[in-house]
């Protein structure tokens, strides 16, 4: 009897013997129709085409998968117990689909030997004591000690650490909002979160549906580009906060993949105030980004923090690229 399997499956079974490759299933399947896999030495862009056991194939002229520059990790402030990081854009923090090896918890381990003291079956994020998006840079603290990883993850719980993002929004917002909504993974769109405004009717799609906190503050709009610079200051740590909570506000983050999508505007059930952000130019708006964000075509920077350290001091860190801002 002849064995065949559909090539998207052949492909996804080489790739998980070669720790190199890392490419996910969505990856391989838009890698296939687009660029193509040779099956004996014949071009073929149709992932459901089935193999037979003894075909050679290949697919060497993929494009590597981009996995952010990790030379552009900074180590900001340390003590006996922690460590403060810049993660550059594109750096993924920890293990999962198509980034195996290429991640921050490995890179850790690899340079940092109190790092290699965390079981990964027991702390899957290793030191890591806040995570932020592949895409968003900015400051991540790395305990040093399980010890010192339960002390700092307990201020994360009681919300006692304090921390702030900068955004690039499209639209125009000239007002303060508070933000008090639920969220939950979606069940149409699973890698996607869906707010809530009202606790009853989020725990009614999702009994697990979780509170999530922020105060968005505008500081700079450019009205001939229709986009804004906001301060997050965020009170819950929930994936994909901001990004939800732009989006619900009627002002997604700039080239935003995912959360994209212009609501219309609800703003009555949503405490907010007028602000006073400074309109400016797109010469010197342009000059703001360049100054606050090491990439702006996607701008999400965590760039403040004030904890406690172990030693009962605070630490207070506000990260800058230049001083022009």
């Amino acid at each position: 009897m002849i064995n065949k399997i559909r090539l998207h499956k052949v492909i996804k079974n080489l790739v998980q013997k070669k720790d190199a490759l890392e490419y996910t299933k969505p990856e391989i399947a838009r890698n296939i129709e687009t660029f193509g896999v040779l099956i004996d030495g014949k071009l073929s862009k149709n992932r459901l085409e089935w193999v037979i056991d003894g075909q050679s194939i290949e697919f060497i002229h993929w494009p590597q998968r981009k996995h952010g520059d990790f030379a552009k990790i900074k180590v900001l402030f340390q003590d006996e117990t922690l460590m403060l990081l810049f993660k550059p854009i594109g750096v993924v923090v920890q293990t999962g689909n198509g980034h195996q090896s290429k991640n921050l918890v490995q890179w850790l381990r690899d340079n940092y030997d109190h790092q290699k003291s965390f079981d990964l079956s027991l702390y899957p994020s290793g030191g890591l004591i806040n995570r932020i998006d592949k895409n968003t840079q900015g400051l991540i603290l790395v305990a040093k000690s399980v010890e010192y990883k339960n002390f700092y993850q307990n201020q994360f719980r009681k919300r006692k650490i304090i921390k702030k993002y900068l955004a690039l929004v499209n639209n125009l917002t000239e007002s303060q909002y508070h933000v008090k909504a639920w969220q939950s993974r979606s069940k149409k769109e699973p890698t996607t979160q869906k707010l809530f405004w009202d606790k009853k009717e989020a725990q009614k799609y999702d009994p697990k549906a979780r509170y999530s906190e922020s105060i968005i503050n505008p500081l700079f709009v450019c009205p001939k580009s229709n986009q804004s610079i906001i301060e997050v200051s965020i009170k819950t740590g929930r994936m994909h906060q901001i990004r939800l909570h732009c989006q619900e506000l009627g002002f997604p983050l700039v080239n935003d993949p995912k959360y994209n999508k212009i609501i219309p505007k609800n703003l009555n059930i949503c405490e907010s105030k007028k602000a006073h952000p400074k309109l400016i130019e797109p010469e010197v708006f342009s000059r703001i980004l360049d100054s606050l964000f090491d990439q702006s075509d996607y701008g999400l920077l965590s760039n403040y923090i004030k904890i406690e350290l172990f030693s009962g001091k605070f630490l207070e860190y506000t990260y800058k690229k230049s001083d022009q801002f």
